[in-house]
């Protein structure tokens, strides 16, 4: 997937302006920043910009309605902000939130955790058991042949594996609970038990995390991770560190086994960093300038293609194949995805027109969010439910909406229906 960077003035001056309406917006939303979904939405969003306009050629019109939507979005993000966001409510509501006691966990939602803990070992396994082999595992062992098809394979495969039901529970079901009790045995000091629960635990989370030979979901886990800390009175700075070093070593290392260690000859820590910003400031944004370039020509969906992405989210039915279309695009290959963002999909299915409609009603529906987390009990379960819920509605903005249930937010729902909702009390 190959795009040339453009910088000029026009670009420059794009970037600049868009900059400056992102560091407006985050202004407004400072009461709580870092707990506020709004705020990690229009963070990912500057990244997408910042990434995505050096790639933009604005000879090719396609490119300059590309550059349109992304205005018309930022533009749209900001008027929210100023006239519909009411600052002194919840800074209020923000000041009552952060009084509020820290928490562990009760006897019973403890046990509620750990039966959802060994629920996902059990589904976990389950699921690599009916895919037939763990890449991760695999990987460790030098015995991958075909490591493209049989990613592919085992999340998308021609044989139906449940994937999408199993990923709930090994990608966002199983990091909370584990995120949780780590905090709760730490907390209490039981550091005999923390040990044996690190040795055995841990690597069956590297298992099922990176077994598919994605490494999206270790980088989701560790954000959740990082969310939670920023968030807490007490930062814990070492461990935080400690859980980043931890990552960048295994992001670099399964990227050598993976045989995605080098971009430009580069070897070691400094290949990991590459590969890191790569993922982050290339990759996706890449895929998005080529895949406006793809629908700019064709009709209008008028809201068909989003039907067919949630239509997908029922098990055993078809979603949307505009990624692989996308990618038989690139490539010349139908078998692969290369997703493209929700500003290329809300111009495919609506327009520019769409594009407004879209920006503003998530924002909508992001302040609705924010207000839901603010009254949450501030017990650890709860606090690792909405960072993953945080970090979730800020990822959206790289793919189409139904991509949010796929990220996690079924299983945050089903940690909710299990555990239940405790609100904090009226006293603060």
């Amino acid at each position: 997937m190959e795009s040339h960077v453009i910088i000029n003035f026009y670009t420059i001056s794009c970037i600049l302006l868009l900059l400056f309406n992102s560091a407006a917006s985050l202004y407004i939303l400072r009461k709580g920043i870092f707990f506020n979904p709004m705020a990690y939405f229009i963070v990912f969003f500057t990244i997408q910009i910042l990434g995505t306009f050096p790639l933009l050629d604005f000879d090719f019109e396609s490119d300059l309605w590309h550059a349109a939507a992304l205005a018309v979005a930022s533009y749209t993000i900001l008027f929210f902000c100023i006239s519909f966001y009411p600052v002194h409510h919840f800074s209020l509501m923000f000041k009552r939130w952060k009084e509020a006691p820290e928490e562990l966990l009760c006897k019973k939602r403890l046990y509620k955790v750990i039966f959802l803990l060994g629920l996902s070992v059990i589904l976990t396994i389950l699921h690599y058991q009916i895919v037939g082999y763990n890449l991760f595992f695999l990987s460790l062992r030098g015995s991958v042949e075909d490591f493209t098809s049989m990613r592919l394979a085992s999340y998308s495969g021609d044989t139906e594996t449940g994937a999408g039901l199993f990923n709930q529970f090994k990608n966002t079901i199983l990091p909370i609970c584990y995120f949780s009790l780590f905090i709760y045995l730490r907390a209490r000091g039981r550091l005999l038990v923390l040990w044996i629960y690190i040795a055995t635990i841990t690597p069956f989370l590297l298992y099922a995390l990176m077994g598919s030979g994605q490494r999206a979901y270790l980088f989701f886990a560790l954000i959740i991770f990082v969310i939670f800390m920023i968030n807490q009175r007490k930062k814990r700075i070492t461990l935080l560190l400690a859980f980043g070093a931890g990552f960048l070593i295994l992001f670099g290392a399964y990227s050598a086994l993976l045989g995605r260690q080098v971009l430009d000859g580069g070897e070691g820590f400094f290949s990991a960093i590459e590969q890191l910003y790569y993922r982050v400031f290339i990759a996706q944004q890449t895929g998005s300038a080529i895949g406006f370039r793809y629908i700019y020509n064709l009709d209008y969906k008028w809201g068909y293609e989003w039907f067919e992405n949630f239509r997908g989210l029922i098990p055993g039915m078809k979603g949307g194949d505009l990624p692989h279309r996308v990618h038989e695009y690139i490539y010349g290959s139908y078998r692969g995805t290369v997703p493209v963002s929700l500003w290329v999909t809300a111009f495919y299915n609506f327009g520019l027109a769409g594009v407004v409609f879209i920006a503003f009603l998530w924002m909508m529906l992001l302040r609705s969010a924010f207000a839901f987390l603010l009254k949450l009990r501030k017990d650890l379960i709860n606090r690792f439910v909405a960072s993953a819920l945080i970090l979730y509605c800020g990822l959206t903005v790289f793919s189409h909406p139904a991509q949010i249930f796929i990220n996690g937010l079924f299983g945050l729902l089903f940690i909710i229906l299990i555990i239940g909702v405790s609100r904090i009390s009226r006293n603060f």
